[in-house]
């Protein structure tokens, strides 16, 4: 279970949307009052996403890169897929399911486990059971 606010939002026609058609970048925490919030700017592409602090951004880069993350969004069923379409920039969320391993031909997605890591393999794989919107 993840409770966050939704930075970015990117829906995907490559290979993997046959299951996954998007990512969601989330940020929790005090990452989103409005003192941090308004320093950081979240962006989404190629199945990563992106953040940059500017210069008078009160936390550090390790701190943003702890309290958030790009989770590549598996539908249980179309009423999970319907509910994530209906999602937005900026909305406060809870998604319930599993973190999962997907092996496709190209090479596994492979979810991560750890807040600490950064780069490729650092993205979380959610097999999404429930979605709430608050």
């Amino acid at each position: 279970t993840v409770e966050a606010v939704i930075k970015s939002k990117k829906k995907y026609s490559d290979y993997p949307s046959d299951i996954s058609k998007y990512d969601l970048a989330l940020a929790w925490g005090d990452l989103n009052s409005k003192e941090i919030d308004e320093h950081i700017k979240y962006s989404q592409r190629g199945r990563w996403y992106y953040f940059t602090c500017d210069n008078d951004c009160p936390v550090s880069v390790d701190y943003v890169g702890n309290r958030s993350a790009n989770v590549h969004i598996i539908h249980e069923n179309d009423d999970v897929l319907k509910d994530v379409k209906s999602l937005d920039k900026g909305d406060h969320i809870k998604l319930t399911g599993y973190l999962v391993k997907v092996n496709f031909e190209g090479g596994p997605w492979t979810s991560s486990l750890t807040r600490t890591d950064t780069g490729d393999g650092a993205c979380e794989v959610m097999y999404v059971t429930n979605v709430e919107v608050f």
